[in-house]
């Protein structure tokens, strides 16, 4: 065989290989389609539909979704309102001539399963309060919300509440990131409102994910660092947006690192690194930062679940911290 020939030959099975992955990828495509119009689409469906549902889309496509503004909701006895500009509070007062302290987060600030008087903003009212403070603190907390999303949400409540303070309480799940294998800490609500246009990636991103995760519904401390150290530079970018965005409006930004629950081992807590490394970039920018994780660390079991989430005695001691915070800062 000539070596004309032999390339030849060569270029024709490369040809060939080429032609068979593409079918293959094709297919496999078309069978994750059938697969979501079959089971995914249809539960989307019908959580987007489930009348305890608090959420509607959001017009600005950086959120996708939002708080559903004007809902007044009771599920066993607990309250959830939702002002007219999507903030879980009782009325829409902006406050204008007070001290406007805007809290800014996820599902933890939000105060999932818990009543509107017990959410960690309204601990952090009445301790200031106490303290004879005059001020009006404000929950912007959204569940699902990830860096990105909260960077978006701080500009878009600030347009309307002009905040004096901003205080960002970080969640180490909110190095989740959209439209990439690190998707998921909302627990698939961001695709109840966006769905992928090619599913198979979308598929195989979620494969990827939940074996990071361990196959456990909250994962473990290894998961924390997966998302860390995958988005580490993307994250500081969101920060970095969001001081930034803060400075130029005039607002005081810090940043209250919420401790992981699961990271509580035998004593110790097994991301202190994580906390160390974030606190040492915020502080290289003159940001105040607080990092309760000793407040927590002897009945973390009373205060915090797995997920990250806090039992009312969490709430209480947590909004009591972040007001001394706030009244240190003032002092600094």
């Amino acid at each position: 065989m000539t070596k004309r020939s032999s390339g030849a030959t060569w270029r024709v099975r490369a040809v060939g290989l080429a032609l068979l992955l593409a079918i293959s990828l094709a297919l496999f495509e078309i069978a994750c389609q059938v697969w979501a119009v079959v089971s995914v689409f249809p539960e989307l469906e019908r959580i987007r539909t489930h009348a305890l549902h608090p959420y509607e889309a959001s017009e600005n496509p950086r959120l996708a979704y939002q708080l559903q503004a004007g809902l007044e909701l009771e599920v066993e006895g607990r309250w959830l309102r939702v002002n007219r500009y999507s903030l879980r509070e009782d009325s829409d007062d902006l406050a204008p001539n007070r001290r406007r302290i805007g809290l800014i987060g996820d599902s933890v600030l939000f105060g999932i399963e818990h009543d509107q008087g017990q959410t960690i903003s309204l601990q952090v009212q009445r301790s200031l309060d106490q303290a004879g403070e005059d001020a009006r603190v404000f929950n912007a907390g959204v569940p699902g919300y990830g860096l990105a999303e909260i960077a978006e949400n701080l500009r878009v409540v600030d347009d309307v509440y002009d905040f004096s303070d901003i205080v960002y309480l970080l969640n180490l799940n909110d190095f989740s990131r959209r439209d990439s294998v690190y998707e998921g800490a909302d627990n698939g609500l961001y695709r109840t409102y966006q769905a992928p246009v090619l599913m198979s990636p979308w598929f195989v991103g979620k494969v990827i994910y939940r074996y990071q995760k361990g196959g456990h519904l909250y994962g473990d401390d290894g998961w924390y660092r997966w998302l860390f150290e995958g988005n580490e530079q993307w994250g500081y970018r969101q920060l970095d947006d969001m001081i930034e965005e803060a400075r130029a409006r005039g607002a005081r930004f810090s940043v209250v690192l919420l401790p992981a629950g699961i990271a509580y081992s035998d004593g110790e807590y097994v991301l202190a690194d994580v906390h160390a490394n974030i606190q040492r970039y915020l502080a290289a920018r003159g940001v105040p930062v607080l990092s309760p994780v000793e407040d927590f660390r002897g009945e973390s079991g009373e205060l915090i679940d797995e997920s990250d989430h806090m039992y009312q005695p969490g709430l209480e001691l947590m909004g009591g911290l972040i007001a001394d915070f706030i009244l240190e800062t003032d002092r600094d």
